[in-house]
């Protein structure tokens, strides 16, 4: 049996990997369109 705290622990974790993942793709998206813009 894994403790419920543990188990939230991992969910949030989980769920922060998730949430940074896209926050820095949307980054390099933004950039990459402001670079584009100024060819």
């Amino acid at each position: 049996m894994i403790p419920a705290c543990d188990g939230l622990a991992k969910l949030m974790q989980h769920i922060t990997a998730k949430i940074m993942i896209n926050v820095i793709g949307d980054i390099f998206l933004i950039i990459f369109i402001l670079l584009w813009k100024q060819i």
